[in-house]
């Protein structure tokens, strides 16, 4: 009985201790997570709401205001599911975490968190 109560609480304790599993999203679960949608995120320490379009012929623009900065843009749907920038072609990585956070990252961009629930 002590070896059981003490095998739960040991079970208990790890999967407490245990971080949230986390997948990138490519191909249509990327498409499907942004497409259409307004998310409202933490860029770095600022705020950031960006505003994606619907994906037309492999390409999806978005509108963000950054910190009071206006950005229109846009990314291209890659042969391996990812996005990369319209004009400069550089990869971005959305990562979805069990939170529901969908994390953006890239070169020359802020880490940015976006709750999406």
């Amino acid at each position: 009985m002590k070896f059981a109560l003490a095998a739960l609480a040991t079970l208990t304790c790890f999967s407490f201790a245990t971080p949230t599993l986390a997948k990138e999203l490519v191909g249509q679960e990327l498409v499907n997570m942004v497409n259409g949608k307004t998310l409202k995120c933490k860029a770095g320490q600022k705020n950031m709401t960006i505003k994606f379009g619907t994906l037309q012929k492999n390409k999806i623009k978005f509108d963000a205001n950054l910190g009071g900065r206006k950005i229109k843009s846009g990314y291209r749907l890659t042969k391996k599911g990812k996005f990369a920038h319209e004009t400069s072609g550089a990869s971005r990585k959305f990562v979805l975490d069990g939170n529901g956070v969908l994390t953006m990252s890239g070169n020359g961009i802020a880490k940015t968190k976006c709750p999406t629930r």
